[in-house]
């Protein structure tokens, strides 16, 4: 017989029973009781807490979106990012979702927010050049009274983020990230000061890249962090931070402490122990199908740590090192008949400062075993400039055995290479020293083949030898024996030696013909492009010092250089140059170009002459370069010739490309050369030049101008001058124009300087010269800064018929009536210009039975501060003054007055 339940059990059940449907119903009566109140304070608590404007299409409060929390949830979310990036989208996101504290809102009326949830959002993070960042949108609480009471706050304890994308641009550490399938839960008492925040994380896909560089391509990121944070003073202490980037297990430890300007940061990330097969999951992904394939073994250590003061502000970055050891390695790829065994590494580099001057590397040793074959190698540098040198290497590998035992696809190498080189010292171009060197690099039988051509380089020989005994320039010899393959069906060899850097004495033998455009593709280079053909026959033997002292006759420089459709294309170049034919035939001293026929954009020249100390610019870097040409052209546009220049706003997406605009003509500072030019047209800024004839020179990073004549506005101009660029974006010029009657409309319509210079020719016809003298700064647009302008000079009015000049009107208005559109001939008016300021010297004419006498000042803003004197007829015996104030589209006129206002300089 079944023992029925006692009383005391009902009871308990029916206690139970209410407890549970008083939950259930107050987690269904809140929702309805606050949730205006609950959004309203949200809002408000935004409004007062965020710089960067919010949106959202509709607020929901619930227990049931993230049970048992309750639950605020702002559908269509958006926020904007602070300044400067205020009017880009900080972060958006299908939902996001904010936990409010239950006792807090029953029993004390107050939204107290201390969970956040994140659902499908993209998040952008930026950061501009200057160290500026987007995501500093939450207001700092500031000191309050002891009576004022928040109605909403923020003190976490939890934050979770579901599959979200972030995409971080930091341009001013050239930094970039993207993250996929971005998951995190964050936990801990986060309303305290100082706090330890346990943190949970995975990302589907990670990509990092460093100054335009990808070191990581979809990564599987997992990681498990122990982080102190200390939000008084801004840092963030890394106590437990295991990290896992496809298999390769990382450690991080350190501290980031956020500053004023910048942040200071002390961070190391290390894997010990690891397995070598491990490593390369953690590569781009083309090392993982890769690693499918082969059999890898051995053990790893890593080291990365980043210490220091970063600040854009005062460019101060901080130090980055790298360790890494391979111990026992061995990588065999598929069915390869021998293994790349016994792999031995020990890395150490260092850039203090993040400065490449100042770089550190040691590789003690780098060793393996291939069959038979052996290589060892250990190498020790420190700083560019004053390069310390210390490097052994030496083994015999066959190539075409290792390439498949690595499984290198890009590249298919082939023939014996045998090295054996010890050297130990000082490089400096500076102070002429040369590491001390005994060295040997043979490559035999080779053969080369890329993924980006089909057809190899075969027949492949080089020998080359160094030494150096006593570690200074003049005791160096490098010889070249030979150089030597096939490529496209065509031989080229190669013999050279150099010795006494200090005075080389080079001999030089090269014969054969080379298929440039061919040859480029098998060695492709991101930011160059080149085609044609170079047939060389060639024998070039002397020392730098005969060449410099003009012992000519001691110097054995014969043979040529044939080139054809030859086509470049750089980077710097913003057209493609192409050399259509020409012959370079040395001779001795000279090196002469013969009807070297070229197009660049929509230009085209055919340039003869000859250069010479060719070799000795080749070898030293202060040497000049000394030539004389003569180009002939039908069309050039110098327009095409401008440097560019980066420009970027701050607010710019990541994705979009950086714009650029123009900059002034660069001069090389090491060529001494002269061109006799004569072109059809030239286009030079908005002007159109025609039959253009004159002697252009550079020397010493300036250009000259002599005797030059062009057409322009259906008038032959006479120059003289100079140009000198002062950086990218300035130069200055100084020129003197002769022109001699010229159609003073044509010249308003068809010149901007003149237009802007000469304002009331707007409103005149007829013949006029000038002789004038101008000197100032270019902008990067190459258009003349006209506070910089200075000069004088005479514009003769041989017959002019003025019509609708306001000048003139008013004056007639207020003085004599015949005035009114004036016929002035024979007329010199000299002006000076300084400081903006165009001076306008006495001037006498004679208008019908009137005589005019004007001078006083303007300037490019249209300003007037003019003295007139109208002799009245018949002989202009009786004078009446004007002053003339105002700007040139509206003159105001004193009669009977001579005071005027100082016109504004600069």
């Amino acid at each position: 017989m079944k023992k029925r339940p006692s009383r005391r059990s009902f009871k308990i059940l029916k206690w139970i029973g209410m407890g549970l449907g008083s939950l259930l119903l107050l987690m269904f009566l809140l929702p309805i009781l606050f949730p205006g109140k609950i959004a309203q304070e949200v809002k408000a608590f935004a409004n007062r807490k965020l710089t960067g404007e919010l949106n959202f299409s509709e607020a929901r409060l619930s227990f049931f979106d993230h049970f048992p929390s309750l639950t605020v949830t702002l559908d269509d979310f958006s926020l904007k990012g602070s300044a400067p990036f205020q009017n880009d989208t900080l972060a958006a996101a299908d939902r996001i979702g904010f936990g409010i504290n239950l006792s807090q809102l029953v029993f004390k009326g107050r939204v107290a927010i201390d969970e956040i949830y994140v659902d499908d959002a993209d998040i952008q993070v930026k950061v501009n050049e200057k160290g500026e960042a987007n995501y500093n949108v939450y207001i700092a609480d500031t000191p309050q009274p002891a009576d004022t009471v928040s109605s909403a706050s923020l003190r976490l304890d939890k934050i979770r983020i579901s599959r979200c994308r972030l995409r971080y641009d930091d341009r001013s550490a050239k930094i970039r990230v993207a993250a996929n399938d971005f998951n995190y839960l964050g936990k801990g008492d986060l309303d305290k000061a100082v706090f330890d925040l346990e943190t949970e994380a995975e990302i589907g896909s990670l990509d990092f890249a460093y100054d335009g560089e990808s070191y990581m391509a979809q990564k599987n990121i997992r990681a498990e962090l122990t982080t102190r944070i200390n939000t008084n003073a801004l840092t963030f202490a890394l106590q437990r931070n295991d990290l896992r980037i496809n298999e390769l297990p990382i450690n991080f430890k350190g501290v980031v402490n956020i500053l004023k300007s910048g942040y200071y940061i002390d961070i190391a990330a290390t894997s010990n122990g690891s397995d070598l097969e491990d490593l390369f999951t953690a590569l781009p992904p083309a090392y993982v199908k890769w690693l499918d394939r082969s059999k890898v073994a051995g053990t790893i250590d890593l080291m990365l740590a980043l210490k220091g003061r970063y600040d854009a502000s005062t460019n101060r970055s901080p130090t980055l090192k790298f360790h890494t050891r391979i111990t026992d390695g061995y990588i065999q790829y598929k069915d390869a008949p021998l293994a790349a065994s016994d792999i031995q590494l020990n890395l150490d580099a260092a850039l203090p400062s993040l400065d490449p001057e100042d770089f550190y590397l040691k590789l003690s040793p780098f060793s393996f075993k291939l069959g038979k074959d052996q290589f060892r190698s250990t190498v020790e540098l420190k700083k560019l400039g004053e390069t310390s040198v210390k490097a052994e290497m030496k083994g015999g590998v066959d190539l075409a055995v290792l390439n498949r035992a690595l499984g290198i696809s890009l590249v298919d190498v082939k023939g014996k290479l045998d090295i054996n080189i010890q050297s130990n010292g000082t490089y400096s171009a500076a102070r002429h020293l040369f590491p001390t060197t005994t060295g040997r690099f043979n490559w035999t039988n080779g053969y080369l083949k890329t993924a980006y051509y089909p057809e190899p380089v075969s027949d492949l020989n080089l020998a080359v030898t160094a030494t150096n005994e006593n570690g200074r320039y003049a005791d160096t010899k490098i010889a070249i024996r030979p150089a030597s393959f096939t490529f496209a069906g065509n031989p080229f060899r190669m013999e050279a030696s150099f010795s006494n850097l200090d005075d080389v004495a080079y001999d030089l033998n090269a014969k054969g013909t080379l298929d440039i455009g061919r040859l480029y593709r098998v060695f492709r280079q991101e930011g160059l492009a080149v085609d044609g053909r170079i047939a060389a026959d060639v024998r070039l033997k002397g020392k730098q010092s005969d060449a410099t002292a003009g012992r000519y006759n001691r110097l054995n420089n014969r043979g040529t250089l044939t080139v054809e459709r030859i086509d470049t294309r750089m980077d710097g170049l913003p057209k493609t140059l192409r050399i259509e034919k020409g012959v370079f035939a040395f001779n001795r001293e000279k090196m002469q170009f013969n009807t070297f026929v070229a197009r660049y954009g929509q230009s085209d020249f055919t340039l003869n002459g000859q250069l010479t100390n060719a070799i000795n610019y080749f070898f030293e870097k202060k040497a000049t370069l000394h030539g004389a040409f003569r180009m002939e052209s039908d069309l050039l546009d110098l327009n095409e010739f401008r440097a560019p220049v980066a420009t970027g706003a701050a607010t710019q997406k990541a994705e979009e490309p950086t714009a650029t605009a123009t900059g002034v003509a660069l001069v090389p500072t090491n060529l001494d050369v002269s061109l006799t030019a004569s072109a059809k047209q030239v286009l030079f800024d908005t002007f159109k030049l025609n039959d253009v004839k004159g002697t252009v020179g550079v020397s010493g990073g300036k250009v000259t101008l002599n005797g030059a004549q062009l057409g322009i506005a259906g008038a032959t101009l006479h120059l003289d001058g100079s140009y000198d660029d002062l950086t990218p974006q300035s130069a200055a010029f100084d020129l003197r124009f002769r022109a001699r009657d010229f159609d003073i409309h044509r010249a308003y319509e068809e010149i901007p300087m003149f237009r802007e210079m000469a304002t009331s020719a707007g409103s005149a016809q007829g013949i006029v010269s000038v002789d004038y003298n101008l000197k100032g700064q270019l902008g990067p647009d190459m258009s003349p800064v006209y506070p910089s302008l200075e000069g004088g000079g005479t514009v003769s009015l041989k017959k002019i018929k003025v019509k609708g000049l306001r000048l003139f009107n008013g004056l007639s208005k207020k003085t004599v009536s015949a005035i009114d559109d004036p016929d002035l001939s024979k007329v010199d008016i000299k002006t000076t210009i300084r400081r903006n300021v165009i001076t306008i010297e006495r001037t006498k004419m004679k208008i019908a039975l009137c005589r005019l006498r004007i001078e006083g000042k303007t300037n490019f803003d249209g300003k007037l501060a003019l003295r007139i004197r109208v002799g009245l007829p018949p002989f202009g015996l009786i004078g009446v003054p004007v002053a003339v104030t105002g700007t040139h589209t509206a003159p105001k006129f004193k009669v009977f007055s001579k005071k005027t206002e100082e016109v504004e300089e600069e």
